[in-house]
């Protein structure tokens, strides 16, 4: 070996030469293996009676109750529809103001 290094040549632990072989196989072998898994973009599309519609998702029995609240949008009260999962609908722009869930419907006056 000494040899070969005075004679100009590079000196090459094997076992870094046989490391770096099995690296680079292991490597190949990730990266073929994840080109062939499925990654779930190929699923069948969903059905009709699979998806819901946004009618049905705004369905009246969502609704809590209606009372005048501030609009934020049209920066007055108007009527709005307070929803069981939080927030209010603005039944004259539609705009929703987000809240935590039934906390912002109006108190009750049991007067």
């Amino acid at each position: 070996m000494a040899g070969r290094a005075a004679a100009g040549g590079v000196v090459v632990n094997e076992r870094i030469v046989i490391g770096a072989a099995v690296l680079m196989g292991t490597l190949i072998l990730a990266v073929l293996f994840a080109r062939l898994l499925p990654t779930g973009r190929h699923r069948a599309p969903r059905t009709a009676t699979e998806t819901v519609s946004l009618a049905e998702l705004l369905a009246p029995r969502e609704a809590l109750v209606t009372d005048v609240a501030w609009c934020p949008a049209e920066r007055a009260e108007q009527v709005h529809v307070f929803l069981a999962l939080g927030g209010r609908v603005c039944c004259s722009c539609q705009g929703l103001t987000p809240h935590g869930p039934l906390t912002s419907v109006p108190a009750v006056n049991h007067g």
